[in-house]
Order: structure tokens, then C-alpha cells, then sequence
């Protein structure tokens, strides 16, 4: 698994949840952490069209659901799954 989703992951505060995402992203097949995010480069920012560009998508969804949550007030549990759905 890659080092550098584990600061998106380390943002879900339950121990338990933390533990079952990082179960799920380390079965995740070694091209995930590879490949481009699209394959047509039609719906994704040109960034994510790259080498690497599906973990940078990833990424980004984890922070927005992050915001989501703030800014709707989803706390405790219920916080931590919809950023361990988004990763």
C-alpha cells in the first residue's frame, strides 16, 4: 500500500474503522495505486490522468468528504465511514 494515503486514512478518528479501511486498501490490487483515474481523460482534471492519477482522485475525494462532514456537522462514527467510503 502506498505511505502517502495513509494521512487521508489516519483522518478517521475510530480505531476499529481505521483498521478495517487499511484492511481493504492493502487487498487493493497494485495497479490501483498506479493507474491513470480515467481512461478516456474525459471526466477527470488533467492531473489525474497520469501515473498515479486514481490515488490522487482518491485522495481528493477523502478530503472532500472530510469538508462535507464539517460542514453538515456528521460527527463520531458516522464521520469516520463516509471518509472510509470515500477512500
Amino acid at each position: 500500500m502506498d505511505n502517502i494515503i495513509l494521512k487521508e486514512v489516519n483522518l478517521i478518528q475510530s480505531q476499529p474503522i481505521r483498521d478495517f479501511v487499511l484492511s481493504i486498501l492493502t487487498r487493493a490490487p497494485e495497479y490501483f495505486w498506479k493507474i491513470s483515474s480515467s481512461s478516456s481523460g474525459k471526466y477527470h482534471p488533467a492531473d489525474e490522468n497520469s501515473l498515479g492519477g486514481e490515488l490522487l482522485h482518491t485522495r481528493r475525494v477523502a478530503k472532500i468528504a472530510e469538508d462535507l462532514c464539517r460542514n453538515f456537522e456528521v460527527v463520531g462514527d458516522d464521520r469516520d465511514c463516509v471518509i472510509g467510503a470515500a477512500l
